[in-house]
């Protein structure tokens, strides 16, 4: 079954996972948004509708896992402007 609590919690760590990897082109993105959100508004939940979300997800995840994640633009400037010193 789907649980909508989870995806109250869920759904606004959604684009950030997506947006992060940079792994997918937009109109993917926003497909996968699509057929998450179709997922949990179909009740009761069919087979169609969890193969659906199952699927959503390990694109997700696929895409977490192989994307490269940029660096925090602070980590940037630092690496750039001050050398690093070791203590020895």
């Amino acid at each position: 079954t789907l649980h909508y609590q989870f995806y109250a919690w869920y759904f606004h760590t959604l684009a950030l996972m997506l947006w992060i990897s940079n792994q997918y082109p937009v109109l993917i993105r926003v497909m996968l948004m699509g057929a998450i959100e179709y997922s949990f508004l179909v009740f009761p939940a069919t087979p169609f509708s969890s193969a659906v979300l199952q699927i959503s997800h390990l694109f997700v995840m696929w895409g977490i896992l192989n994307g490269k994640v940029p660096a925090a633009r602070h980590e940037q400037e630092t690496r750039k402007s001050k050398p690093v010193k070791k203590f020895i």
